[in-house]
């Protein structure tokens, strides 16, 4: 360590896992590594800028002008895993971003061969990293670029606003050739009681050191459902000696969403400073590793499963089932295994939500009336963007197919991997991936082909409403000819004054008026085929007359 900074430990023996103890570290002043007569890593960002414009974002984070304090905090977990215990669960330290960047800057100054083989690698998971922590682990790990600008950009920006994402102007052949990984994924919200979200723009901000998006979606049976952009990063650094880091990148689960007030979106100050915790989900996401058996569990082990934090379920996930094989084997796929598998996790979740507004329109297009309501409640708007998420969302499932399938080639090539279980992790990854990526297709089939049911509703409802209105314009034509006949007859009667008001012939009007208007609406009822068959039977009287001889035949 560097003697210059203060460093304090605390330690407590709790019983996490054998042969490991939680250490806490708080360091009194940041930490920075020794960048003298070198230029810092955001002004290594900003000079790519101009060749590279994705990078526009990571460096508009890195130069920008920051607090000493910064208002959210970022938390670290740090594994390292010794050579010479491969049945231990490695020494796990707990603390914010300095402990990790402590422990890192120690682990690269191991001098000696002997200090080097007592810790082989060491495993670093950061929630919400901040920019100081981005430019001092980008300094120390020499990390490309596009490792936290495809970290920081997990939506898709409009072209107009000047700001490209990474995953998206890069090609793939670019992203999955470097030993790194973001993977974006979608994470499924529960946020309460529709009624408290009626006022609030559809769109929220996670604040935090890396702001994400997220979208308020149709309410379903009275709750209000959201989506969010997240990402976990995986970047593998091979050091001297067979030594290696790895670095793990989460987005915090604990953050609270805030309304995005546009331009174009008028939020008063007291939605503007509104607070939405997003923990606890009511919707629970399935373990992304194996189930214990009931054999091996452990009474009064349950306390570690109830942390709902990513951070602390990725690290006993790493401790319990992946360090054995990382410490025998730290290929890509050993290192990407559970991150993508706690993806995968969400995705299903996200599936399951698309299935569950597959059923929704189902049943909300099925008769006129909930389809007019749900024209009046712009729902019919949020179907054609569920269409354009899903494309989304396959291309970004698709971006980690690529990723896994490279390296699972590469690495049987150059025979860099020695663990044969790693050909099997890289297929069970991408049977994950497949079977998600087909479900979502399913679903946005499915959505998609509502759209047109939904139009040709929409041509019903008018077609019924045409014939309404006609139906409404026949009965006004009865009332005009019910007073056609009664106006003519007065007009005539006018001519003379022994029928006006009050004289003795004015009872004429009426004995003529009434059977008159009577006889009018007596054809009106008559339908046009009676009149044709009394008319074919009078012509065919007339002609059986005449064959007979006429009136003259029947005289003497």
């Amino acid at each position: 360590m560097c003697a210059n900074w203060h460093w304090e430990t605390v330690c407590s023996h709790n019983q996490v896992a054998p042969h490991s103890t939680v250490t806490t570290g708080i360091l009194t002043r940041p930490f920075l590594p020794n960048m003298s007569g070198q230029a810092s890593y955001g002004q290594y960002i900003n000079s790519l800028t101009p060749r590279y414009p994705s990078l526009t974002s990571l460096a508009r984070l890195l130069n920008a002008q920051h607090p000493s304090t910064p208002e959210f905090s970022t938390h670290a977990h740090c594994i390292e895993l010794p050579e010479k215990e491969p049945m231990s669960s490695g020494a796990v330290g707990t603390g914010d971003a300095s402990m990790a960047l402590e422990r890192i800057d120690s682990f690269l100054k191991l001098s000696t061969q002997e200090e080097a083989n007592k810790s082989r690698g060491l495993v670093v998971i950061v929630e919400d990293p901040g920019p100081h922590e981005m430019q001092a682990l980008g300094a120390l790990l020499d990390i490309h670029p596009l490792f936290f600008g495809g970290h920081l950009a997990s939506s898709f920006e409009r072209l107009e606003k000047g700001t490209q994402n990474p995953f998206i102007a890069s090609c793939p052949s670019q992203l999955s050739t470097h030993e790194f990984i973001n993977i974006h994924y979608k994470r499924v919200l529960d946020l309460g009681s529709e009624d408290a979200f009626r006022d609030l723009p559809p769109r929220l901000v996670m604040r935090g050191n890396v702001p994400r998006k997220a979208r308020l979606t149709q309410a379903l049976s009275g709750r209000q459902m959201g989506i969010l952009n997240a990402c976990v990063s995986v970047l593998r650094k091979k050091l001297d000696g067979g030594r290696w880091i790895c670095l793990i990148l989460l987005d915090s689960t604990t953050r609270n969403l805030t309304p995005e007030c546009e331009e174009t979106v008028s939020c008063s100050g007291k939605i503007a400073s509104l607070a939405i915790p997003q923990t606890p989900r009511r919707l629970g996401v399935e373990g992304f590793t194996d189930m214990p058996s009931y054999s091996a569990t452990i009474p009064g082990q349950e306390s570690s499963s109830t942390q709902t934090s990513t951070i602390w379920q990725l690290t006993e996930a790493m401790r319990s089932s992946n360090v054995r094989r990382i410490l025998t084997d730290h290929s890509i796929i050993s290192l990407v295994y559970l991150p993508c598998r706690m993806a995968m996790a969400e995705w299903a979740l996200y599936a399951i939500l698309m299935q569950a507004y597959a059923k929704h329109y189902e049943y909300s297009f099925n008769s006129l009336p909930s389809l007019i309501e749900n024209v009046k409640n712009r729902d019919f708007i949020e179907l054609h963007r569920w269409r354009r998420r899903s494309r989304q969302s396959l291309y970004k499932l698709r971006l980690v197919e690529a990723f896994v399938v490279h390296w699972q080639t590469m690495e049987r090539v150059m025979g860099s991997s020695e663990n044969p279980s790693d050909a099997q992790q890289a297929d069970l990854l991408l049977l994950d991936i497949k079977h998600i990526a087909n479900r979502i297709d399913e679903y946005m089939r499915s959505l998609e082909l509502m759209a047109p049911m939904a139009t040709s509703l929409l041509q019903l409802m008018d077609s019924e409403r045409s014939v309404s209105e006609a139906v409404n314009v026949r009965r006004l034509t009865y009332i005009a000819l019910v007073f056609v006949p009664l106006s003519f007859v007065a007009s005539i009667f006018s001519m003379g004054d022994d029928f006006a008001p009050g004289r003795p012939g004015f009872w004429v009007y009426f004995a003529v008026a009434i059977p008159m208007a009577l006889v009018v609406l007596a054809f009106l009822k008559l339908d046009v085929l009676r009149l044709r068959l009394v008319f074919e039977f009078f012509r065919n009287c007339e002609r059986l007359r005449q064959g007979r001889g006429g009136p003259e035949a029947s005289l003497p």
